[in-house]
């Protein structure tokens, strides 16, 4: 029991589906629990029903939504994986179709889309196939009395939008119907049809793509009681995060014979979790069930828009939102529009968020019109990083013949900073017997962060021509020669793409071996986590604060300790020694005399 809704403009084909699931016996699922858009898990017309499954799959050049039964749908789910870049389309739909015909598969319906020059949408089930021009529906939603009809009848209104100057038009269309869908589902209680949960989908145009960012703003009459709930689409996971649930979910198909590595398992749930903390929302649905109004409210994936504003502490914890409206919002939006909340359709209306300058959250208490949400004993929120412009769209070709996804843990090393301090460190130490090898300290770098962790650390190189440590890292991957500061540039714009950019969420750690004042403007609105060891994504090591020409640091280690004690040197050395404190000759000798003894017991 479900609801698929596909229809056709042009060559541009959409899909949205929702993620509920029903079954005659009872998983034990407390009926306290619910959805994460509030609907209460239970027994809806001799069916128990909850939240589980994205009920649309995407594999290379094809799209495909299901109604029925969902272990059937695992198995195709599975086949496509095989088929889609084997078989040509006639063949996959006659797989289809045959699989469907068997007598226990009769009563399935399956949706295709094929994505080509020529994007082609298809309804199979186990008698038939025919290929759909205009709009259908799939599952035991299609009976609802009005549905089909009001979502064709919307989607036809979507025209007036093509004219728009917006590069992501088809997106929007397709974020625009399954918000009015996700409306329409829980104001009419559709749980008795089998149908409810999070509504997704996805829009074939050029690419295929997953529906934007959500953000659904739930209120009362007064905009007293509230309820947030986000909703991304990643990769074919649904993630949401809810005030009804007080959970983060994650809904994936299972991947029926494959086997996940617990490095690929790590890496994809990082991503996933990246996403939620990291993601700004294109859209938040504001909506109300006595005004019965939506207000499409397009954020342009900016924190902060004339009407709303919003602030984020990021955390690999608990992350933490506050969204500050404008008075006039409120007042000639919110609560000024009203129709019939017993209607079946609500009104729609999009508004167009414009980016505006940067307030700090103090000038946000001062000016916001719902004052009575702001957390007066928590002001610890972030910079938002989509303000800032990090100029070097070089950066993608420094990953060498791998893709991005190969990487997790990265060590990036200055090796002019690097032979620089080992230099220094060689005459610091003059007079004591200390091994400032530079191929040890490297070794010794890689098992100290790797145990530091508890994971296993990937090294990047930079060093100018004139370096004499080019033999030195022959052996590595990813060195580089750099000229004008490339190595800072790389290290800012790869900071900046963690934060920012979806195809960097997967990335874990980032140790950073150099000091330079170019890191400065970035570091200095990092996430504040960052100088939590047991929380920070990124760490530097450097030189001691009175050297260090970074002013705002991430979590640091001690380039002068780490590197003294990978060549030997003790803690008493550490502490005892410094000779600049040495007037006099003797003392000097007498010291390094005693240290030198102090050394051969350690060994």
């Amino acid at each position: 029991m479900t609801y698929c809704f596909a229809w056709k403009d042009k060559n541009d084909v959409y899909m949205i589906a929702d993620s509920v699931s029903s079954s005659l016996v009872s998983n034990e699922v407390d009926e306290k629990e619910c959805s994460s858009m509030g609907e209460n898990y239970g027994l809806y017309n001799s069916y128990f029903i909850e939240e589980t499954d994205v009920k649309i799959h995407v594999i290379n050049n094809y799209a495909m939504a299901f109604a029925g039964n969902l272990e059937v749908f695992y198995q195709l789910k599975k086949q496509m994986d095989l088929m889609s870049d084997t078989l040509q389309l006639n063949e996959i739909i006659q797989y289809i179709k045959n699989y469907l015909s068997s007598s226990e598969n009769s009563n399935q319906e399956v949706l295709l889309v094929s994505h080509n020059s020529t994007n082609k949408l298809f309804y199979i089930n186990s008698k038939t196939h025919q290929e759909i021009d205009t709009f259908i529906s799939i599952g035991s939603g299609k009976k609802i009395e009005g549905l089909d009809t009001s979502l064709n009848n919307f989607v036809g209104t979507l025209s007036l939008y093509n004219y728009d100057a917006l590069e992501d038009i088809v997106r929007m269309k397709l974020s625009m119907t399954a918000s009015l869908f996700q409306i329409i589902s829980l104001k009419n209680n559709f749980l008795d049809y089998g149908v409810g949960g999070t509504i997704t989908g996805v829009c074939i145009h050029e690419t295929i793509e997953w529906a934007d960012d959500f953000l659904y703003f739930f209120y009362d009459e007064n905009l007293k009681d509230k309820k947030l709930i986000n909703v991304l689409t990643r990769k074919n996971t649904l993630i949401t995060g809810s005030d009804y649930s007080q959970q983060t979910k994650m809904f994936r198909l299972p991947d029926s014979d494959k086997k996940y590595s617990e490095h690929e398992i790590r890496k994809l749930k990082r991503y996933n979790i990246k996403n939620m903390s990291s993601h700004i929302p294109k859209y938040i649905i504001f909506y109300s069930f006595f005004y019965n109004v939506i207000h499409f409210y397009d954020t342009q994936r900016v924190t902060q828009t004339h009407f709303v504003k919003l602030l984020a502490r990021r955390s690999n914890i608990e992350v933490k939102w506050e969204m500050f409206l404008d008075p006039d919002f409120i007042e000639y939006y919110l609560l000024a529009h009203k129709k019939n909340e017993n209607d079946f359709l609500p009104d729609v209306y999009r508004v167009l968020g414009l980016e505006s300058d940067y307030k700090s959250r103090q000038d946000l208490i001062d000016s916001t019109g719902n004052f009575e949400d702001v957390d007066y004993s928590y002001d610890d929120f972030d910079f938002p990083f989509e303000t800032v412009k990090v100029d070097f769209k070089e950066i993608e070709n420094y990953f060498n013949n791998t893709t991005l996804d190969d990487y997790e843990n990265l060590v990036i090393i200055n090796m002019n900073y690097f032979e620089k301090k080992i230099n220094e460190l060689i005459f610091f130490y003059k007079g004591l017997n200390l091994n400032f090898d530079y191929n040890n300290v490297l070794n010794r770098l890689y098992n100290f962060l790797n145990e530091q962790f508890d994971i296993e650390f990937r090294f990047m190189f930079f060093w100018t021509r004139e370096s004499t440590l080019d033999n030195l890292i022959f052996e590595y991957e990813d060195r580089y020669i750099e000229e004008k500061h490339e190595c800072e540039l790389f290290i800012n714009k790869l900071v900046h793409n963690y934060y920012t950019k979806e195809n960097y969420f997967h990335l874990n750690k980032i140790v950073i071996v150099d000091d330079s004042a170019y890191y400065n403007e970035l570091f200095s609105i990092l996430p504040r986590y960052n100088h939590d060891v047991k929380e920070a994504d990124i760490f530097i090591v450097r030189n001691l604060n009175h050297d260090t020409e970074v002013s705002h640091s991430p979590f640091y280690f001690s380039a002068d300790i780490l590197f003294s004690k990978f060549s030997g040197a003790s803690e008493e050395v550490l502490k005892l020694w410094s000779p600049d404190d040495y007037e006099i000759e003797e003392e000097k000798e007498f010291m390094l005399s005693y240290l030198n003894r102090t050394l051969e017991k350690n060994d």
